[in-house]
């Protein structure tokens, strides 16, 4: 799944599950916009048109479009699906499918997948709001604290004890900077 955010410094997040390993989270930076990688991929068309994009990889006449689409190849995959998730909002992320089995999807494993998509859409939008919400409480109340906030480990009226270090200095101008007065007459 790719799924942008609302974040200073982070334009989207990437799951990523294999079979037999675990889900790993990647965080891509605004940077990744202008890379020819991006540009190119399935995911700037899916989001920009909202269709499902499908390349039987298997097929030798299959059409490459798609520069990534031949390291799939090399890694034996055998049919790619890319999705839409839609928000409720209007926007359009992605998620992508693949197989490494003789023949690709079967039209039942097709159906099935795009089945999960509207339900897969909802998760990924309530956990995207909830890292928002998590991020904008943290950048107003300190670091963790929005995820204790939105827990509900933290009450009005609650305290804790921090150790903490208040340091305010009045720097005197230099006598150059100083700026002349005139005096009226």
């Amino acid at each position: 799944m790719f799924v942008q955010t609302l974040h200073p410094e982070i334009m989207a997040r990437r799951f990523l599950w294999r079979l037999g390993a675990e889900v790993e989270v990647g965080e891509a930076p605004f940077e990744l916009l202008n890379t020819t990688r991006y540009l190119t991929s399935p995911v700037v068309r899916v989001q920009a048109t909202g269709e499902t994009i499908r390349r039987r990889l298997a097929d030798p006449d299959c059409p490459l479009d798609f520069p990534f689409l031949a390291e799939m190849r090399e890694e034996t995959v055998t049919d790619y699906l890319m999705m839409p998730l839609r928000f409720t909002n209007g926007e359009i992320h992605s998620a992508s499918f693949t197989t490494r089995e003789p023949g690709g999807f079967t039209a039942g494993q097709i159906a099935a997948i795009e089945a999960i998509g509207p339900p897969l859409a909802r998760v990924a939008e309530v956990r995207g709001l909830r890292r928002t919400a998590i991020n904008l409480l943290n950048a107003y109340v300190g670091r963790d604290a929005g995820e204790r906030i939105l827990a509900g480990r933290i009450r009005r009226g609650d305290t804790e004890t921090i150790r903490a270090v208040i340091w305010l200095s009045d720097m005197p101008a230099s006598p150059s900077a100083r700026i002349p007065c005139r005096r009226r007459r």
